[in-house]
């Protein structure tokens, strides 16, 4: 009797049986009781004094396990007539406010739980319930201290910034730090009702004009060291005319979520800067964006601090390297990496209008979260700009066929700027700066700018004007007399789908000669068991089937 054929594959089984170890972060460290840990009389006041009537409750992955017994505790001191919804899955990162899901619900607050970027959000109010991570802040600060104690130098004082984790310990370090160190240390202070002051006073009445004056002149510059209270919109960016209609540009600039005043006389980049939490998007934003400084760390897990600055060198001389790649790109797609953050949109407008000017082409792609899968399948594409908050903008994998740079680095990219050191990650930073935007080549002049070497790359020149690319993306393609795979004239992408060995189904009606059915003899018998495999190779076990399976 013949053995049965081996598996082509298992059948799952294993994949579901699996038992995968969870190990869920505490919100709150010690034995505090949930309603405590999730503020819950506070998020009740609010609701109370905003009047709002359907809440979205926001919760990461990390803490679904608290979501029911957090809905119920809120739900059951709730009128009955007030909606309370569930968040979860976020479109994209976890620290963002999932404006997008809220809408489903037609939610008119968001209570966002756990880990998050505090971006400015562009619709609805926000209410943070920040994590609570456990620190021993003597420790802290003595490890702080003796770690740096040698290499402060001319140093004139010190910054204290720290993970939002990490906000209801702050003042303890800052004390002992202070007791510690002989140099001024500066507290830093994290707003998280930075989404939603003012957009809760939005919604009962449009401020006069009066007002929108006095609250202009209250965020400027120096910034007070208490904790800014309200988030205004964006300011607009100062570029050429044209390129973004006013009405869509935001009217004012947003307070920073991180604020702080410096002593008299003492810039950022006299500083040394200690940062509370361990290896993280947050920390490498801070080593990007403040690349002047010598930073500190200190990862209350380990109980153990160090300096970071060698890292930002690293990091710094591989988006250098991003920056050149993106040079020699034709077409550019722009990954939409949130449609919650404010300004996204007039951002969004900015590079499409600087690619355009460089007699380039681009797309808006919009995949949800990033994975190199998703993104290979955009094989035309030869390089991505992300649009998405700070914490989710620099990807720096290999695992990606594509370079994947910051809207800063495709400026740097397309621009004759050069780069200072400095490095923008913030929208309401990079659309405020008076140099973004402004440094347009003008689509009639063929003379190109001499540069300075860059890496020598291969490919057919057909250069065409900025005010053709939308006509020839419209009119696509033309068939020519061979029936051949349509082109697009003029475009990259048209040249890289002209050299591929496949380009899809072809329509050939009429040009391929009929196949011819053959009479060919099937097998016999049934699914469970062939003639043939029972040794029956005759007429009657090869094709007697039909009969066999009446």
């Amino acid at each position: 009797m013949a053995s049965a054929p081996p598996p082509v594959a298992n059948s799952g089984e294993d994949a579901i049986t699996q038992i995968i170890d969870v190990e869920p972060e505490a919100f709150a460290a010690g034995s505090v009781s949930l309603e405590e840990a999730y503020e819950v009389d506070m998020t009740l006041d609010e609701i109370e004094k905003g009047s709002y009537q359907r809440v979205a409750l926001q919760f990461p992955d990390e803490l679904l396990q608290d979501a029911v017994p957090v809905f119920r505790a809120i739900r059951d001191r709730l009128p009955a007539e007030k909606e309370l919804y569930v968040l979860a899955d976020t479109t994209y990162g976890s620290c963002c406010v999932d404006e997008v899901a809220a809408q489903h619900v037609d939610a008119d607050l968001i209570v966002h739980y756990g880990h998050t970027c505090l971006s400015p959000t562009a619709r609805l109010p926000v209410i943070y319930v920040l994590t609570k991570r456990p620190i021993d802040p003597e420790h802290a600060a003595s490890a702080l201290a003796s770690t740096s104690k040698d290499s402060l130098g001319d140093v004139k004082a010190l910054l204290l910034m720290y993970d939002v984790g990490y906000a209801h310990k702050a003042e303890l370090v800052h004390k002992a730090l202070e007791a510690q160190m002989s140099l001024p240390v500066v507290l830093s202070h994290v707003d998280r009702r930075v989404n939603h002051s003012k957009k809760g006073k939005a919604r009962e009445e449009e401020p006069s004009p009066a007002a929108s004056t006095a609250e202009e002149e209250s965020t400027a510059e120096p910034v007070d060291s208490t904790p800014a209270d309200g988030v205004s919109d964006l300011a607009p960016a100062p570029t050429p005319e044209g390129l973004v209609p006013s009405s869509a540009l935001p009217s004012k600039p947003a307070p920073p979520r991180v604020a702080f005043s410096l002593p008299e006389g003492v810039a950022v980049e006299d500083c040394a800067i200690f940062y509370l939490g361990g290896e993280s998007l947050g920390l490498n934003n801070l080593l990007m964006t403040h690349g002047k400084c010598s930073v500190w760390s200190y990862d209350a897990t380990t109980q153990s601090a160090r300096l970071e600055s060698g890292k930002t060198n690293r990091m710094l001389m591989r988006r250098y390297a991003v920056v050149e790649k993106a040079k020699d790109a034709d077409v550019i797609g722009i990954l939409v990496g949130t449609l919650g953050v404010s300004a996204y949109l007039p951002l969004i407008t900015h590079l499409r209008e600087l690619i355009a000017s460089h007699q380039k082409k681009s797309y808006t792609v919009a995949v949800g979260k990033l994975n190199p899968a998703k993104l290979a399948n955009f094989m035309e594409v030869e390089c991505f700009v992300l649009v998405a908050c700070p914490e989710n903008t620099l990807i720096d994998s290999k695992d990606f066929l594509r370079p994947i740079v910051t809207p800063f680095e495709l400026e740097l990219a397309l621009t004759s700027k050069s780069w200072t050191g400095d490095y923008i990650l913030d929208f309401t930073t990079l659309l405020s700066t008076s140099t973004f935007g402004q440094d347009f080549v003008d689509p009639s002049m063929d003379e190109e700018d001499e540069e300075g070497p860059r890496e020598l790359t291969c490919r057919s020149l057909d250069r065409t004007d900025a005010d053709d690319l939308s006509a020839q993306a419209s009119a696509l393609a033309i068939r020519d007399t061979s029936s051949a795979v349509a082109r697009v004239l003029g475009s990259a992408a048209g040249e890289f789908l002209s050299n591929r060995t496949y380009r899809g189904l072809e329509p050939r009606y009429g040009m391929d000669a009929p196949a011819v059915m053959e009479d060919m003899t099937g097998r016999g018998g049934v699914a469970r068991g062939y003639g043939f495999e029972k040794g029956e190779e005759g007429p009657e076990g090869r094709g007697a089937g039909a009969e066999g399976e009446e």
